[in-house]
């Protein structure tokens, strides 16, 4: 069975195995704290004392290692919204919703990247590539405008959900820009959108 070394005291290295239980072993020179080990057939008794330190490290190690899989899902990409207005920009989203990177996906989409786009709300990313797009004369409250959003992900409750909010967020930040544009809001099967993207079809023609 295996085990991770949690504890070394003299001799003697503490394991703690899959089903909860501290293991005393003997030590050997590879056993350091944090080491996956198998487990002998034979194990020794310990103390109360020893015991309770154990827990103490056993919970610091529970805890950094909640830590680095919190860090780890907030930088994995999740779900997909792609802004086509002429600039073209994709946004990923993380598992929280969070904007961990906005690609240019032309050269006009080039114009509307900011690196403050990163660790922001989606509805919030949403505003400043609509606030951008407008100042850049790409969106014009004199022309007829169409934007088309196109959301993929890993979850469809989620991409439910996302396609409300974008659809939400750019109506109101064109209604405070008073621009008037047509808002699209299609889903595509991730999948789909992955054989898309190697075909080198455009969001519009994804679903």
């Amino acid at each position: 069975m295996k085990a991770v070394i949690v504890d070394i005291e003299g001799e003697y290295a503490v394991a703690l195995d899959k089903e909860g239980r501290f293991i005393k072993i003997r030590k050997t020179s590879e056993h350091i704290v944090g080491y996956e080990i198998d487990l002998p057939t034979k194990v020794i008794e310990f103390n109360k004392k020893t015991l309770l330190k154990i827990v103490s490290v056993a919970a610091v190690l529970l805890l950094v290692s909640s830590i680095s899989f919190g860090v780890y899902s907030y930088n994995l990409p999740y779900s997909y919204v792609n802004v086509d207005i002429n600039p073209s920009l994709e946004i990923v989203l993380n598992i929280y919703n969070r904007i961990i990177d906005v690609k240019a996906l032309n050269s006009e989409g080039e114009k509307l990247i900011e690196d403050s786009y990163r660790n922001s709300q989606l509805n919030e990313g949403m505003k400043k590539i609509i606030d951008n797009a407008v100042a850049q004369g790409f969106l014009k409250n004199d022309d007829e405008n169409t934007i088309m959003l196109t959301v993929a992900g890993k979850d469809s409750k989620k991409v439910i959900k996302i396609k409300e909010e974008v659809e939400s967020a750019a109506n109101k930040v064109l209604n405070d820009d008073n621009v008037v544009s047509e808002v699209i809001v299609e889903n595509v099967a991730l999948e789909r959108r992955e054989k898309a993207k190697e075909l080198g079809y455009p969001p519009e023609k994804w679903s």
